[in-house]
């Protein structure tokens, strides 16, 4: 039922991003995108988009039925030209927990910046109250007032979904509006801190470390490095 549920709500994201975007699929390597095992005990699915000002879109999509696990993740890297907030979607639900990281990465600590691409958010946040996590430590240079980290009750499920949404239809309410960057240094800097942040991911990323004891670290490495990044 969860999977199914994951599915569904997977096809909500799409046809969001659909009714905005014109996507294009990208090529990946078939034994990276898709991964099963046998009888149903774990799936694993990953595949590429692009759109315009978008460099990357990620879906991942995985389901171990021992323990009961759904994961489905998103991410949207912006092209070098628009100064764009990486954005990321994960949501894991077990038989008792779910677990939601849900955030706009803004590259440069700025006011101007927050006013144009994180006030957005704020509504959406303040329209939940899920219980905040404890950030790990490399992750709190990333975390803003519009970050969602939060590992509740599983009954909270379908609440996180529905601001998983919300973020998503802002973050392309956004993308809609951005225009390109004419500073050189303010795009280098932008660029910089994209970087930074990748390699913190590509490095630290507990989601890795898992799928790593599922299927082996050099292709868990793979996967992370070529479809994810």
């Amino acid at each position: 039922m969860k999977g199914i549920c994951m599915e569904a709500y997977y096809e909500e994201i799409v046809h969001a991003l659909e009714s905005r975007l014109a996507l294009e699929s990208m090529a990946s390597p078939k034994e990276l995108s898709e991964i099963r095992w046998p009888l149903g005990l774990f799936s694993l699915r990953c595949w590429n988009m692009r759109a315009e000002k978008i460099r990357k879109i990620y879906f991942m999509r995985m389901s171990l039925e021992f323990p009961a696990f759904e994961y489905l993740g998103l991410g949207m890297y912006p092209d070098q030209a628009h100064d764009l907030p990486i954005f990321y979607l994960d949501l894991s639900c077990m038989r008792s927990k779910a677990i939601a990281y849900i955030n706009p990465i803004f590259p440069v600590p700025d006011a101007a910046y927050a006013t144009k691409y994180l006030d957005p958010f704020g509504p959406i946040f303040r329209a939940h109250r899920f219980p905040a996590a404890a950030v790990r430590p490399w992750m709190q240079p990333f975390v803003s007032p519009c970050t969602v980290y939060t590992m509740p009750d599983a009954a909270m499920l379908d609440e996180l979904k529905q601001c998983g949404l919300a973020y998503v239809e802002c973050y392309l309410a956004l993308l809609g509006k951005a225009e390109k960057i004419t500073d050189a240094a303010y795009a280098a800097k932008i660029t910089g801190e994209r970087t930074s942040y990748i390699a913190q991911s590509l490095a630290n990323d507990v989601t890795q470390k898992m799928l790593a004891r599922l299927i082996g670290k050099k292709r868990a490495g793979r996967i992370f490095r070529e479809l994810l990044t």
